[in-house]
């Protein structure tokens, strides 16, 4: 395994973090990191590259290749790249382009393409997903377990819900990947005035003091 290029990410205040890879052939892969030591191992094996700040998170960048990895190091990022796409983890990465910066229009664009109705706001898909028609997952294994047999599955907070509160909430899709910690599923999300991240555990998506609050709920898509 061969990696041409990465980006190493620590946040300090979340305590977590990832490792984007983009290996010989293009293919792309990102690894869940669940500590500092963890990312200070990687960069010294990828020949330690420099690490700035930027925007309270440290980030480490080498993107002229990279010596060979032995694979047992990134075992889940060889399981990973040579996974195929579900039909949600391709409907969130063809519309995560255009909805980048904007989490409930991301959410219900790729709703739409799978033929589930949802509208509005982040507060009022909060509201519809934890309404009658949809299923609650108890906590982000659940909804991760429910990604992985094929369902649309969806995570948010109303505004209110928010630390601190916001006038809106935030939602997410969770897509089939690892877990970070053992309980944040991948997700992919927008964000307002800004960018969302593809293919994050969703430790990236909330602030750690409502991370185990997050409704999950799913629903089985057209």
């Amino acid at each position: 395994m061969v990696i041409k290029s990465y980006r190493l990410s620590w946040d300090p205040s979340r305590q977590c973090g990832e490792a984007t890879l983009i290996l010989d052939g293009g293919s792309r892969v990102t690894v869940p990191v669940f500590s500092p030591d963890q990312i200070n191992v990687m960069a010294m094996m990828l020949k330690s590259p420099n690490a700035v700040w930027d925007d309270g998170v440290i980030r480490c960048d080498f993107a002229h290749g990279a010596p060979p990895l032995p694979e047992s190091e990134l075992e889940v990022a060889d399981k990973d790249a040579g996974s195929k796409d579900d039909k949600v983890t391709k409907a969130c990465k063809e519309k995560w382009p255009s909805f980048k910066d904007d989490c409930s229009g991301f959410v219900v664009a790729v709703a739409g393409e799978l033929c589930v109705s949802l509208s509005g706001q982040a507060n009022h898909i909060v509201d519809q997903i934890t309404g009658a028609d949809w299923t609650k997952e108890a906590d982000g294994k659940a909804a991760k377990e429910a990604a992985d047999q094929g369902k649309l599955v969806v995570g948010g907070l109303r505004g209110k819900e928010l630390s601190p509160p916001e006038d809106n909430g935030h939602v997410v899709i969770v897509v089939s990947g690892p877990l970070a910690q053992d309980k944040y599923p991948t997700a992919y999300w927008g964000k307002l005035n800004g960018e969302g991240k593809a293919g994050a555990t969703v430790n990236w998506a909330f602030r750690k003091a409502v991370l185990d609050k997050v409704h999950y709920a799913s629903i089985e898509t057209g």
